[in-house]
């Protein structure tokens, strides 16, 4: 039988649990091994989920912005082509039989800091109605956006996996 990818992340935070572990008499060694425990525990819990999680909050986030109902060109001509790229970057990766989950990574980041932009402008329009309802419809998304991450993070937390 063919170990998963949390099986052998779990076989090796058992053997640094059992093995390295009680050998670690430095205060500082003792440091950075519960460190990789975290960040193993980290990706126990991220690597089944990942690439449906980041295509899942892909599509959320071309959604948020193709259906923008303010008139960028007019006021950040500059975020409005930024936004009409990534759109056109994920329908081109949305084409893809099975886009990987770095390049999925990637067209997440570019559409956060998008998002991260929009906001911003959405802050100094405060006052006009299209851009609180932008506003909006952001704050949906990031609370979405954090219900969809939580599986990476409160395992990380709470317990181990093994």
């Amino acid at each position: 039988m063919k170990p998963s990818t949390q099986d052998i992340i779990a076989a090796v935070q058992q053997t640094l649990k059992e093995k390295v572990a009680p050998l670690v008499d430095d205060p500082w060694g003792a440091s950075a091994l519960r460190s990789v425990d975290a960040i193993l525990q980290h990706l126990h819990a991220r690597v089944p989920v990942e690439g449906p999680v980041l295509y899942e909050d892909n599509d959320d986030i071309v959604s948020l912005l193709s259906s923008l109902r303010i008139d960028l060109a007019s006021d950040d001509a500059s975020l409005d082509q930024e936004i009409q790229q990534f759109l056109k970057a994920a329908a081109n990766l949305k084409e893809t039989a099975y886009p990987n989950v770095d390049r999925l990574a990637d067209l997440n980041i570019q559409g956060r800091e998008l998002v991260d932009k929009l906001l911003r402008l959405c802050v100094a329009k405060q006052g006009q109605a299209s851009y609180r309802e932008t506003r909006v419809n952001i704050r949906a998304y990031l609370d979405r956006h954090i219900e969809r991450e939580t599986a990476f993070f409160f395992p990380t937390f709470v317990g181990r996996p093994v």
